[in-house]
């Protein structure tokens, strides 16, 4: 069949027979910046390092979908479908994200400053541990007055300066148990478990 993928300011941009959108968008994928694919059905698509900054990709269909190492950043993904998709190394910097489904994704060192994950289900979602912008977000959906005064200082120094788990560690070694305890209960517990391991391995040296 023919398929046609136009740009954001509806200017043609691929045209061609395909036997289906999405096997157009794997064959055109490293050359897919700005391109206009909202409400698309790509789920389980190979996007593997694929070139789609600047698209828009909004209530679009990627569950399953494997977009290590794409280059997404300031792509609309605002709705779009993303649960159990491959998000590792990705760069999603600037990425509208608000509403999106990321359950169970993995974004492992995958980019995230600056993108918009207001709405977003960020349910079971696997590879985060490192990732300040995960870390803001997930505190900024709690109660405030879940952590002290002292651990919003800890925590505004850590977001601020993207600080390492070495700096932390050293800075706040008996002050961060419990802002990652109740991340934890929110769901969140990579920060947690790796904090365990940290101290653990710290107290057998």
């Amino acid at each position: 069949m023919e398929i046609v993928i136009n740009r954001r300011d509806g200017t043609e941009f691929v045209r061609g027979d395909y036997p289906s959108l999405k096997a157009c968008v794997e064959a055109h994928k490293d050359h897919l910046e700005g391109a206009s694919l909202r409400w698309t059905n790509l789920s389980e698509a190979n996007l593997y390092g694929a070139k789609l900054s600047g698209a828009n990709l909004s209530e679009a269909n990627l569950c399953r979908s494997n977009l290590s190492r794409a280059n997404l950043c300031w792509a609309d993904l605002s709705g779009a479908k993303l649960s159990r998709s491959n998000l590792c190394w990705a760069d999603l910097s600037g990425t509208k994200l608000s509403r999106s489904n990321l359950s169970e994704a993995y974004l492992i060192r995958s980019n995230l400053s600056g993108a918009n994950l207001s709405e977003a289900n960020l349910a079971e979602i696997h590879g985060y541990r490192d990732s300040h912008a995960l870390f803001a977000e997930a505190v900024c959906r709690q109660n405030p007055s879940s952590f002290s005064e002292l651990e919003w200082a800890a925590i505004g120094q850590i977001i601020t300066h993207s600080l390492c788990w070495d700096t932390i560690k050293q800075c706040w070694p008996s002050r961060m148990g419990h802002t990652f305890d109740v991340l934890a209960e929110a769901g969140f517990v990579e920060w947690r478990d790796h904090w365990l391991q940290i101290l653990d391995k710290k107290e057998k040296e």
